[in-house]
């Protein structure tokens, strides 16, 4: 094993970790000093679904294993497409879920729009680069699309996101519940970010598990 390699791996994984913990603390800049409630914060966590979506969909295309060696990048625009449709269902399904819960006064387009479109103009654009960032870094970078398959890529994000996403809503009925003090909003972001950058290491430790068998 290349010792160069194994510390430029674990330097790529720092700082993309580093990148990824900074977006996620936005929300703690928008408690403290623009009055965001739990309700922007979930929304901005539901918001990176698209990001999270996003860059699987690339992460599919570029995959060089498994069935791509046999049926050429046909299998790749194939397996991108089906995960575009399921996920697209789950994003919608999540959405429809969080308002329900946590904003069951917004009734029309035009004010769920209003909503979405507050906090993730400028967590998502960061949300963006950090997943960006460790997309052509880890990824590409250490060459992790050659020693993973397509099936593994399409639903890799699901178990993350469930993760996440229960603990996010389940905290956040806790904090509406609570009256949402600042406290425990900043729990709630801190947690988030906490189980993000573990399931981030994680995911790439598989990757490498993957790699070495």
């Amino acid at each position: 094993m290349n010792p160069y390699a194994s510390d430029s791996k674990i330097k790529s994984l720092s700082s993309s970790g580093a990148f990824l913990i900074a977006a996620n603390l936005i929300p703690l800049i928008g408690a403290f000093f623009f009055n965001w409630d739990v309700l922007d914060i979930v929304l901005v966590y539901w918001g990176e679904n698209f990001v999270v979506g996003f860059f699987t969909i690339l992460r599919i295309l570029t995959v060089k294993k498994g069935a791509v060696e046999t049926s050429g990048f046909a299998a790749n625009i194939f397996f991108a497409c089906f995960f575009f449709i399921h996920y697209g269902g789950f994003c919608a399904g999540h959405g429809v879920f969080v308002l329900s819960f946590f904003a069951p006064e917004v009734v029309g387009t035009q004010e769920a729009m209003l909503l979405l479109t507050g906090g993730m103009k400028w967590t998502l654009p960061a949300l963006f680069i950090s997943h960006g960032y460790s997309f052509y870094h880890n990824y590409l970078g250490s060459g992790e699309n050659t020693r993973t398959r397509l099936g593994d890529e399409m639903f890799a994000p699901y178990p993350r996101l469930m993760v996440l996403h229960v603990a996010v809503i389940i905290g956040g009925f806790g904090v509406q519940a609570a009256g949402q003090p600042l406290y425990l909003l900043l729990i709630l972001v801190l947690g988030k970010t906490y189980f993000d950058w573990k399931l981030h290491l994680k995911e790439h430790k598989k990757r490498a598990q993957a790699a070495a068998d």
